[in-house]
């Protein structure tokens, strides 16, 4: 396909509905952290809600959370029934390591202890916040950077699926990057936990036309 690449993609970054992790406020594992009977629910709302939007491309992690709920918004398409689910680790939520299967006051209690600043927040045998802002952040970057080379010259929505800590810190180290201009978010305000089967939307742009590692300019526009 021949054409002028596009300029802008739109980004519809959502969080996974409510699991039994969620309702026991547990770090679960993966693999049994399933849907609850309200989270089916919230993904239909979401899916019902987002129905008129025409998706051309959708990530998820790849956790089964995460999956289901993507795969169950798309599923309530009138435009984008037909559209695959591609799923990338790099929007998995925060490896806990060790402090995996324990609550979430006392996984908080670790982390207020280590008395220093949220984004340095590390867990014995998992990764740092700020590491998972950085990898979320890289990914959304490629995915974006990928599509702007689609020779389409159309704006592209795409659906991305992930986790509540891994999307506060994608804004995280957003907000703190040198390659990325931002508008529209106020960090110190609008930066918060989202809820279950909640998103955000965005429009990432090119500042340069015809370079690899080009600027991106990035709208957020909080839903």
């Amino acid at each position: 396909m021949t054409g002028v690449p596009s300029s802008k993609v739109v980004v519809y970054l959502a969080r996974h509905a409510e699991t039994s992790g969620n309702v026991n406020r547990t770090i679960t594992e993966p693999e049994v952290d399933l849907l609850t009977d309200l989270g089916k629910v919230q993904t239909n709302l979401l899916g019902s809600h987002l129905s008129t939007v025409k998706i051309d491309y959708a990530f998820s992690s790849d956790y089964g959370r995460a999956v289901l709920t993507a795969k169950g918004v798309l599923k309530q398409s009138k435009c984008s029934s037909h559209i695959s689910v591609k799923t990338e680790q790099r929007l998995r939520e925060v490896n806990f390591g060790d402090y995996e299967s324990r609550s979430y006051e006392e996984t908080l209690l670790y982390a207020y202890d280590l008395n220093v600043q949220p984004l340095q927040w590390s867990f014995p045998g998992g990764e740092s916040f700020r590491e998972v802002g950085l990898r979320m952040l890289n990914v959304i970057t490629e995915i974006c950077e990928n599509i702007l080379v689609e020779a389409q010259p159309v704006p592209h929505p795409q659906f991305s699926l992930s986790h509540s800590a891994s999307i506060v810190n994608f804004c995280n180290a957003l907000h703190e990057s040198t390659s990325h201009e931002v508008r529209g978010w106020d960090h110190a305000k609008d930066l918060k936990l989202m809820g279950n089967a909640s998103y955000m939307r965005f429009e990432v742009e090119k500042t340069k036309k015809d370079t690899p590692a080009a600027r991106m300019t990035i709208v957020i526009q909080m839903q």
